[in-house]
């Protein structure tokens, strides 16, 4: 049953529960998705004493190893020294500057970690100053895009802070942003994971990101920006909800119908609760009435694609569990029908998750001028994963467009700066990308011996059309760390802080662990 395999995911069920709530079920027939807000809740509390624990719940327990692990396994472990170890948390590579059309172009690389400590007066992540002089080899002056690509999520965009400059003065610069570049995985069962697609399988190591970039098709979809979403929807949408009581602070509205579910697809917003009947077509939904002091979702609503509901009940329950008994005469709704087309509501919705997301204020946060990039994301999540697709992923089945647009903010991509410049005959220019970049890591509370690690690398040339005459990697600030593994040749001890990258070197590692 469904309900079975959202415990699964969140690693909360014992077989026996299993077996002995399936004695005390209600008929078979009818299926139920319990309140999200409680199950989330629950899920919330177990992470209190680990950070980043709500990532590994939902992601399957930090893919189920420890950091210590053989590197034939699927989760992390050292892996020797010619590759570094694979970190629980992965933050990418840096990556190289490219062009589009880049004929004729030749580059300089100097890239540069500073680890300078931060004002808890300790070292987390780096400063990167990554430095090119581009040359135009050419008997003639040419228009170029400068293309620089990072890795983070629409959330980090503040943080990372990537900006470019072009002889020393900023540039002018756009923001595309990739799909997810992750994919998706079972749910952990004795010892191997399922056939399902529930969970988050995020980017592992660097070679994860070889095979998302390797073709350019990445990149090509990244600056197409065109998403068909003009089909039909009605939208039901309550509006002014009423009834919470100190008796019934959870006190829930419902609403309750029948579909042709081949005629019939139902997309939810705000919605906490769902019970099914794929025999009869029978669907509930319902949402905890808002009280002021919970923070839920602000619109509440469902999005009917195809033939339309024809009659619906509304009706109160004390709480999200909807039981027979538990029925409410004082909670209500305004029902309101709009028609629009998907991309429209899409959008509108969007809009609205980020402002919550930001709690109001996306307008004062940095990463704002993102939100069209953000809509557009979650649109082509919806369409590549979600019941936009022919083959939409388990974990998007439902249709809860809460969960397309809020893990459209958080799920890892890469993204790009990109400048116009022109560049005469003959003639270099220098471009500097300048952002802070977070270590991989083994989470604190994993039991993993090596989470006092931070994690750093870059590739040399992945990605990237430029043709590359010599690369350097450089370390200040090297007095506050101390390197346990690499494969680029810094020399602390001897004061060896920058080195020639060997061209053939495809990817370059560097683990510090702070002093």
């Amino acid at each position: 049953m469904k309900r079975e395999r959202l415990f699964r995911i969140l690693g909360l069920l014992d077989q026996d529960l299993i077996e002995e709530a399936g004695d005390a079920a209600s008929p078979a027939a009818v299926q139920r998705r319990g309140p999200w807000k409680s199950i989330l809740a629950a899920a919330a509390c177990i992470t209190v004493s680990c950070l980043g624990g709500l990532a590994w719940l939902i992601t399957g327990g930090f893919r189920g190893f420890g950091s210590a692990t053989p590197a034939d396994t699927a989760g992390g472990g050292y892996t020797g020294v010619d590759n570094g170890t694979v970190f629980m948390s992965y933050a990418g590579p840096v990556f190289p500057l490219t062009a589009l059309d880049a004929d004729s172009l030749t580059a300089g690389r100097a890239l540069t970690w500073d680890f300078s400590k931060n004002d808890e007066g300790s070292v987390w992540g780096a400063d990167i100053r990554d430095v090119y002089t581009v040359t135009n080899t050419s008997d003639a002056g040419r228009s170029v895009t400068l293309l620089y690509p990072f890795t983070g999520s629409f959330q980090d965009l503040s943080a990372i802070d990537a900006s470019l400059t072009v002889d020393g003065a900023e540039t002018e610069t756009d923001l595309l942003a990739g799909a997810y570049a992750g994919g998706f995985s079972g749910v952990w069962q004795e010892d191997c994971l399922d056939d399902s697609t529930y969970n988050l399988r995020t980017p592992e190591r660097w070679e994860d990101y070889k095979a998302l970039l390797a073709d350019g098709s990445y990149l090509e979809n990244a600056r197409s920006s065109e998403i068909d979403l003009d089909q039909p929807v009605t939208v039901y949408e309550f509006l002014n909800s009423t009834g919470v009581s100190d008796e019934y602070p959870a006190a829930t509205q419902s609403i309750r119908f029948n579909i042709d579910t081949e005629q019939t697809q139902i997309l939810t917003y705000g919605i906490n609760g769902r019970e099914w009947d794929d025999g009869t077509g029978y669907q509930r939904y319902s949402f905890f009435v808002p009280d002021g002091q919970r923070r839920n979702w602000d619109r509440h609503l469902l999005v009917v694609i195809g033939a339309d509901i024809e009659d619906y009940t509304l009706q109160g329950y004390e709480d999200g569990g909807c039981e027979a008994g538990e029925e409410l005469g004082n909670v209500s709704s305004d029902l309101i029908r709009t028609e629009t087309t998907l991309g429209s509501i899409l959008n509108e919705l969007a809009e609205a998750h980020w402002d919550w997301h930001w709690d109001g204020n996306a307008d004062d946060n940095p990463a704002a001028f993102s939100l069209e990039l953000y809509r557009q994301s979650a649109a082509a999540l919806f369409l590549q994963y979600g019941l936009g697709s022919d083959h939409p992923v388990d974990r998007y089945a439902d249709g809860r467009l809460d969960d397309i647009l809020d893990e459209a903010i958080y799920q890892k991509r890469v993204f790009w700066l990109s400048a116009e410049v022109t560049i005469p005959a003959g003639e270099t220019i220098e471009v500097a990308a300048s952002l802070w970049k977070a270590p991989s890591f083994d989470y604190a509370c994993s039991g993993s011996d090596q989470s006092d690690l931070q994690g750093y690398d870059m590739v040399t040339a992945l990605g990237s059309d430029l043709t590359f005459i010599a690369q350097t990697a450089s370390i200040e600030h090297a007095e506050n760390i101390e390197i346990v593994r690499q494969n680029l040749g810094f020399d602390l001890e001897n004061g060896v802080t920058t080195v020639t990258i060997d061209n053939t070197l495809e990817h370059g590692y560097l683990e510090i662990r702070t002093k």
